[in-house]
């Protein structure tokens, strides 16, 4: 006779309760056993989970091997004022990344809808590509964090072929949501204020993938560099129980994304800057910034963003996702209008790019280039000039003035030259590199060549002053640091060791 609480008919493996339904929230997940202790029953009342039940992120005990970083651009939109970074095109791909919305869906607007079989095509598909591609070529997918439309992804055998899947956790909750009874708990009418990046919703979602059967370590988890706006229905409202007006977007559009609804991090920083009539609050579930009275505004800080990636790391999950990197910038309040843009700040280049043919990095300015050191393949003795340093000595003479001993402060300038012991190493240093701005619109008139520029640490000399002729004091010592070597040169400096480019194209 089989376990009643081991015949699981759900999609993804979610909660099963007592009337045979499947979901991921507490109606569906949370026992409560009846006092007869008969399978298949619940307390009075309640809905009583019955079949994979929990709430918790599971499959998750191993890290990945190292956290990815992906950031999309929105390439599409190039027309659009603002646009903080120009897609860069003739790239390198290192592999493909396929996003469906959604197979099997029955409810896209504006498109048939799906069939039952998307998802097993779907999977077929991918197993196509994956025995075509070369074996060093990654392949990842998008896939939702809404039960809805993750249910029609056979996931945990998708996730068995590709190296990561993008998971989508924003755009929970948005205008969309306007007459749907089954959008929210607790709101029939579906027009109830929510953050489209509510934390525990997310955590809702993380738990019912990783049930599924993906590994945690597969899930580059989505970060959303934009809010979701509405126009509220009652100005100075707070609480579960607001709402927005619809079933069409009311919200001011932004100046640059020009979409009601829709509004990046940009204008979110430059609207608090502009101060007057603004005001922010922030709960467990997110950040909310609310202007002009009536506009509402879900959306991340950076203060967020920062404890979110260290949650996600904390949980061994692959990495994050950013949508989209052109749509965030940090607003100075005191660069006036326009202002303030802090471009990509550091940019820690791979040492892949010393294998490439034509290196080549990108960034928005202002930003600094952080190269990677050159490894030499045997280490190698570098013998270093002797150094000239100049320097003060300070001491003191004593006599006698009226009978009485007085000591009387003296100094010289002396000059020495101290001799350095040669280095020996395998690792040779390349400086930095500052983008201060773009000098122009045009990204090809802005493109330039870097000259990289090598030195090695010198370890400190000790240096020991013996003391002048009569003097019985101890000998002075100190240490003296050398500096880099070569010293930075910014044009044309020293050929690199064999095997490594002496210039990267800067775009």
């Amino acid at each position: 006779m089989s376990n009643l609480a081991g015949l699981n008919p759900c999609p993804l493996n979610a909660c099963c309760n007592v009337w045979g339904q499947c979901g991921t929230t507490e109606d569906f997940c949370i026992p409560s056993p009846a006092d007869t202790g008969a399978p298949g029953t619940a307390k009075l009342g309640s809905n009583g989970c019955i079949s994979s039940c929990g709430m918790k992120i599971v499959n998750n005990i191993a890290p990945p091997p190292s956290f990815k970083r992906v950031g999309y651009f929105e390439a599409w939109n190039s027309e659009r004022s603002c646009l903080h970074m120009l897609f860069i095109g003739d790239e390198d791909l290192d592999g493909v990344d396929f996003d469906w919305e959604y197979p099997g869906a029955p409810d896209i607007p504006g498109i048939p809808a799906g069939s039952q079989d998307d998802g097993k095509n779907y999977l077929r598909f991918l197993r196509l590509v994956r025995k075509e591609l070369p074996a060093d070529k990654t392949i990842g997918i998008a896939a939702p964090a809404s039960y809805w439309y993750l249910k029609g992804f056979p996931i945990a055998e998708m996730a068995e072929i590709v190296d990561y899947i993008i998971y989508m956790t924003y755009d929970l909750h948005g205008q969309w949501d306007y007459g749907n009874r089954w959008s929210t708990n607790g709101c029939p009418a579906g027009d109830c204020l929510r953050h489209h990046l509510n934390h525990t919703e997310i955590i809702y979602s993380l738990a019912m993938v990783t049930k599924a059967g993906v590994p945690a370590n597969k899930l580059i988890i989505g970060m959303a560099l934009y809010g979701r706006s509405f126009r509220m229905t009652t100005p100075g409202c707070y609480g579960p129980d607001c709402s927005y007006a619809g079933p069409e977007s009311a919200a001011n559009p932004g100046r640059c994304t020009n979409t009601s609804g829709y509004i990046s991090n940009f204008e979110i920083r430059e609207i608090i800057a502009r101060g007057g009539k603004v005001t922010q609050h922030s709960d467990k579930d997110g950040d909310i910034l609310i202007y002009d009275d009536v506009q509402w505004v879900s959306w991340m800080s950076k203060e967020r963003y920062d404890k979110q990636v260290r949650w996600i790391t904390e949980l061994n999950f692959g990495g994050t996702s950013d949508w989209a990197m052109d749509l965030d910038a940090d607003y100075d309040t005191h660069a006036g209008p326009r202002g303030g843009d802090s471009g990509s700040g550091p940019i820690f280049i791979s040492p892949d790019i010393y294998k490439e043919r034509h290196p080549k990095v990108v960034c928005i300015p202002p930003c600094t280039f952080v190269f990677p050191p050159w490894i030499l393949r045997t280490p190698t003795t570098i013998n270093v000039p002797p150094a000239t340093i100049t320097f003060e000595e300070n001491w003191g003479v004593e006599t006698t003035f009226k009978g009485a001993t007085v000591t009387i402060p003296a100094a010289r300038i002396t000059t020495t030259v101290v001799t350095i012991p040669p280095v020996t190493t395998t690792v040779i240093q390349v400086w930095n590199v500052v983008w201060e701005e773009r000098e122009s619109k045009n990204d090809h008139e802005n493109a330039t060549v870097i000259w990289l520029t090598s030195s090695i640490d010198i370890p400190p000399v000790t240096i020991t002053k013996s003391t002048r002729s009569g003097e019985t004091a101890a000998p002075v010592t100190w240490t003296f640091s050398p500096g880099p070597y070569p010293a930075h040169k910014t044009d044309k400096p020293d050929p690199p060791p064999k095997g490594f480019p002496s210039t990267v194209k800067r775009r």
